[in-house]
């Protein structure tokens, strides 16, 4: 699962576009959310429901033998004035869903090509109510599954036996998150750990070992910014003084996660305090959390006391324990 992130029209839609015209091979089905009522799970599963008959996906599982809330479907319903395509009753999220992913299993097993699913401008989706906290999360359970990210890594490196024990995973994501780079560089190193004779959770371990040295060696990297080469083209805007008091804001910090504003005015010491922490988060040494119903690793208070909308918090599991530790002070 991959999110694709940026300002408006900096050309993500056409990205999306000029990705599928590379891939005829592949099916692809786009939810463009755009001017569409998506404001409750209801209101998407209708947009939903539409891409998939204008995509022709409704035809290609019009024999399945799923069962759904709303009993047997009905693709011979009469369509709406104006509607072109394969009509089909109204079904619940949950049931579309189950559907989809029903029709990208038998794709994928037919072509060898797994459909590729993109749904355009999802920030729409954080509209929705906490009333609708479940349905989110059965969406979100659904995109991690037809994704398969994993999977398709450790198939990549042709390891038989090495699997993804359910155990791991909350370290994998706690030490990758979605950073597709870091999730394979971490898969590969299980998997050299698996072929040297290790047990599955002991190259799991060996790995997420050197992942999180790894990230210790990136963070000490802050206290010398002057050594730092360019990263896209630009040098790194801190000082060392600057980021000690970085790593001292965030350990002392509530729940280790600095409301935005707050971090650029400390970093604030010749007008160019937002620069400052631009540079830091360009260099991988922070992240930005954005308010939002995704967001399930960080408790509610990080957001809702005083309206905040964007924190500072540690790009990762193994650099928060890092700043905890406080062995930096020493530096």
């Amino acid at each position: 699962m991959t999110l694709v992130c940026g300002p408006s029209n900096c050309g993500k839609s056409a990205l999306f576009k000029k990705l599928k015209e590379a891939r005829p091979q592949q099916q692809f089905l786009i939810v463009d959310l755009r001017q569409q009522d998506t404001t409750n799970p209801a209101a998407f599963a209708s947009v939903l429901q539409l891409a998939m008959e204008s995509s022709g996906v409704w035809p290609r599982i019009r024999n399945t033998k799923l069962r759904f809330q709303l009993g047997p479907l009905n693709f011979e319903a009469e369509l709406e004035p104006g509607r072109k395509g394969v009509a089909a009753p109204k079904l619940p999220l949950g049931d579309l869903l189950t559907l989809l992913q029903n029709w990208m299993d038998v794709a994928t097993a037919a072509s060898g090509e797994r459909p590729v699913l993109i749904i355009d401008e999802a920030n729409k989706l954080s509209d929705w109510k906490e009333t609708d906290t479940s349905a989110l999360q059965g969406l979100l359970d659904f995109m991690v599954l037809v994704s398969k990210q994993v999977g398709t890594l450790l198939d990549e490196y042709h390891v038989p036996g090495l699997t993804l024990p359910s155990k791991v995973w909350p370290k994998l994501y706690a030490l990758c998150g979605g950073n597709f780079g870091a999730l394979r560089w971490t898969v590969a190193r299980a998997a050299a750990s698996y072929q040297d004779a290790s047990g599955v959770e002991a190259a799991w371990a060996a790995a997420f070992e050197e992942k999180c040295d790894q990230a210790v060696m990136r963070m000490t990297l802050g206290f010398d910014p002057m050594n730092l080469a360019a990263c896209s083209g630009l040098k790194a805007a801190w000082t060392q003084q600057q980021w000690f008091a970085v790593l001292e804001e965030l350990r002392s910090h509530p729940y280790h996660a600095v409301p935005v504003e707050r971090m650029a005015a400390l970093l604030d010491g010749n007008g160019n305090g937002q620069g400052v922490l631009e540079s830091l988060v360009r260099f991988n040494l922070l992240s930005l959390r954005r308010r939002s119903p995704l967001v399930f690793d960080l408790p509610p208070e990080v957001f809702t006391k005083s309206s905040r909308k964007t924190v500072v918090v540690a790009p990762n599991a193994a650099a928060q324990e890092y700043i905890l530790r406080g062995s930096w002070k020493a530096m």
